[in-house]
């Protein structure tokens, strides 16, 4: 992921490192503008309370994974590399940066009460049908088997890859990576693939 330099931008990306590093609740606004080098009224031009800030960072990444889901749906390539692309997509920019990587876990832990004020059913559901999309495309081009259950397949892919971005968070080991990525995709494929 690409982090941008406007001011916008930054404001986003002091959150995103604070939040963590301080605690939600700890975290001033006062603080985040310090730490972007503006004055805090000038944070509140583009943020009128940390609730919209902290929103605009959840709305950011959705978008994000959106994005990068149409461009990974739309490409002529075997769905075993669009898997693997997706995976790798959806987590590499995590380890690209330490402040995404700590925010992420953070917002699995500590920050969940937080991202749970917003009712994310709508973005849920549209990334999900889009990989829903993927799978049935390649069902019906022959890639996939015909009877294979896509939510199963879809719980298999997103929590066997949450469960190695959790284990590099708590316990520090090394997280996603290529070769990971593979055996996993191979994995998923060897049931799923229509021989």
């Amino acid at each position: 992921m690409e982090i941008k330099t406007d001011t916008k931008s930054k404001i986003m990306y002091a959150a995103i490192k604070l939040f963590p590093e301080l605690g939600y609740e700890n975290t001033s606004m006062r603080r985040i503008a310090e730490e972007v080098g503006i004055t805090k009224p000038a944070l509140y031009y583009y943020y009128q309370n940390k609730d919209e800030l902290f929103q605009s960072i959840v709305e950011f990444g959705n978008n994000f994974s959106r994005q990068k889901l149409l461009q990974i749906r739309d490409k002529k390539m075997p769905i075993e590399e669009k898997l693997k692309e997706l995976v790798w997509i959806k987590f590499s920019f995590m380890q690209e940066n330490e402040e995404v990587r700590r925010f992420s876990g953070w917002l699995t832990t500590d920050g969940m009460k937080y991202l749970m004020k917003y009712d994310l059913n709508q973005e849920i559901k549209s990334q999900t049908n889009l990989l829903y999309e993927i799978i049935e495309k390649a069902k019906e081009n022959g890639e996939l088997r015909t009877d294979l259950n896509a939510e199963a397949f879809i719980f298999l892919l997103y929590g066997a890859a949450n469960i190695y971005i959790r284990r590099s968070h708590h316990f520090g080991e090394e997280t996603i990576n290529q070769e990971k990525i593979k055996i996993l995709i191979d994995t998923l494929m060897r049931s799923s693939k229509n021989n």
